[in-house]
């Protein structure tokens, strides 16, 4: 048991990896990845596919593609992979640039290893039914040696299935890899919750949509959030995820870090490491420490600080004062760039 071979995380989860207090997660286990519509869930999932293709040689990555069709998944891959959003370049202008020889030599790169080997294996399941999802996951790992499955998403089954139906299948899933294999379940949210105020609020685990056994008996849950309406124009906070571990087996929990995703080449980077690589990317005196999640960003002097409300929390009483100017924009009058 102590020996059992582990999972090594990409550079941008190196704080989750340290939380391990190993060398990554374990194998023959079971975890989920949770969080609400569209704050990331599949980009970060598949940015752990990318590492585990390409750096993990020991596995061999399975994905049930229960959202996106295999076209769409492997698209996406692609544009992470070639550090170029391929959904951004022109319709007519797409095909040519995949044919040309240096992109088609990494094409042909990113599907088969030096040996000729695929990378990897999806199957787009469209039954969506539970039994083909169990013939799915067979199939990757008996007849395409897959040793890690990812089924994204898992909510998009659950959804149409009863209570009892759910705690089977994941008892399956439990059963399933007792033979070597590790399944991550990629899981919707319910409707994320807001507090009194309207300010968004950290979902739980058990926020996770579905039989509360998927998040029980997990080996590990990861849940992460990401303010996509953040105010003020803040694009850093935006484009910033975080990261929190209320469970995890043989490891310890908490705050995982916070992770910050660059559009132009759909590349995920631990946000402390990539402004410290990137200082001049940083407005002056944005500060790190503080997320839309937390109530300082609302108070006088915040990003999220509406120019208007004081009191305790920033959300008391309101006043007729006019909006004092942003200090960025003095910065901006005086020629500074950032």
């Amino acid at each position: 048991v102590l020996t059992t071979p582990r999972i090594p995380l990409p550079n941008f989860a190196s704080r989750l990896q340290g939380m391990t207090k190993g060398s990554g997660l374990f194998t023959r286990s079971i975890y989920s990845f949770i969080g609400d519509t569209s704050v990331g869930k599949s980009t970060h999932i598949d940015a752990w596919i990318d590492h585990w293709m390409f750096h993990v040689p020991d596995h061999k990555v399975g994905i049930v593609s229960l959202e996106a069709t295999k076209g769409e998944w492997v698209a996406g891959m692609l544009s992470t992979y070639l550090a170029n959003n391929l959904w951004w370049i022109p319709q007519d202008q797409v095909k040519d640039y995949m044919n040309t020889p240096e992109v088609k030599d990494k094409i042909h790169n990113f599907f088969y290893n030096e040996y000729g080997e695929s990378r990897f294996a999806i199957v787009d399941d469209r039954e969506g039914t539970v039994a083909s999802l169990e013939r799915c996951i067979d199939k990757l790992e008996k007849q395409y040696g897959c040793t890690i499955i990812v089924n994204d998403v898992l909510t998009d089954i659950l959804r149409v299935v009863d209570n009892e139906a759910q705690a089977r299948h994941f008892n399956w899933q439990s059963n399933f890899v007792k033979n070597g294999a590790t399944i991550f379940n990629v899981l919707h949210t319910r409707k994320p919750a807001t507090d009194r105020t309207g300010k968004p609020t950290f979902p739980d685990e058990f926020d996770a949509y579905g039989n509360s056994i998927f998040v029980q008996k997990a080996a590990g849950n990861f849940v992460i959030a990401r303010n996509k309406e953040a105010i003020n124009g803040d694009d850093i906070e935006q484009n910033t995820t975080y990261l929190r571990v209320p469970k995890l087996r043989k490891g310890i929990t908490g705050s995982g870090g916070a992770w910050y995703y660059d559009g132009e080449t759909r590349a995920v980077y631990d946000r402390d490491q990539y402004f410290k690589d990137n200082p001049d990317k940083l407005p002056l005196g944005y500060d790190l420490t503080v997320s839309s999640f937390d109530k300082a960003y609302y108070e006088e002097g915040g990003r999220g600080w509406d120019g208007i409300s004081t009191g305790k929390g920033g959300f008391g009483k309101k006043d007729n004062k006019p909006t004092p100017p942003h200090p960025m924009d003095k910065l901006m009058d005086d020629g500074n760039k950032f």
